[in-house]
């Protein structure tokens, strides 16, 4: 499959291009590990595949419109722990 196919057989079958696809599975398991875990955010950030802190908070902020530390702080208090 060439890459340009790939690309238009993904965006038709989920509406996602590959990078968007990624994100959002590199993104759900950042915010599992927030919520359950005590690692850093920097930590986490190289567990998700990111090497640059800066470029995981970005695009964390994207997805979620928070910061991860701010979206640790807000699973906390709504878990009541």
């Amino acid at each position: 499959v060439s890459r340009a196919q790939l690309f238009r057989k993904l965006k038709s079958a989920n509406g996602q291009t590959p990078k968007e696809l990624i994100d959002e599975r590199r993104m759900a398991l950042a915010a599992s590990l927030l919520s359950t875990t005590d690692r850093s955010v920097s930590n986490i950030a190289w567990a998700c595949g990111f090497n640059d802190a800066s470029n995981f908070r970005r695009t964390f902020v994207r997805v979620y419109g928070m910061t991860p530390s701010a979206y640790r702080e807000h699973t906390a208090t709504k878990d009541g722990k």
